[in-house]
């Protein structure tokens, strides 16, 4: 399970999601689940679904991180993990709006999010994963 990295139960599920803002997955950090759309599992290509569930697994990742719970070996300096506490709680959700999209595209734990799942996806195929050109240089380089 791609969860097992984090040393935390999360859960995968089917929830409806908003189609207006394009909304395919979303982590919960209250219960540390992980939600899909039924339209993102009913129709949606299976490299899709494993992006997004690496993406959502690690905003779970950056939860344990600001709550203190990670025990494993990736080290993240203080000032990132109080930005992705700010941000957690200041959370910029995706939009419509040109302007309110890029707020939510260049939040940091976004970002880390991004790139975690890009680093992960392609160690399994040639092809890159869609990021979007107007930030893919800021998330590429993070490990």
């Amino acid at each position: 399970m791609i969860c097992s990295k984090i040393g935390h139960t999360t859960q995968f599920y089917k929830t409806d999601g908003n189609d207006d803002l394009n909304i395919r997955s979303v982590f919960f950090k209250e219960k540390y689940q992980i939600g899909f759309d039924s339209e993102a599992l009913e129709f949606a290509h299976p490299f899709q679904i494993a992006a997004a569930a690496y993406h959502e697994s690690r905003h779970a990742f950056q939860w344990q991180i600001i709550n203190g719970l990670y025990t494993g070996e990736e080290k993240v300096e203080l000032s990132i993990i109080k930005t992705w506490e700010k941000e957690f709680f200041e959370y910029t959700s995706p939009s419509n709006d040109v302007d309110k999209e890029k707020e939510y595209l260049f939040q940091e734990i976004e970002k880390d999010a991004i790139s975690f799942s890009y680093n992960q996806w392609k160690g399994i195929i040639d092809d890159d994963i869609l990021i979007p050109k107007s930030f893919k240089n800021d998330v590429i380089h993070i490990k």
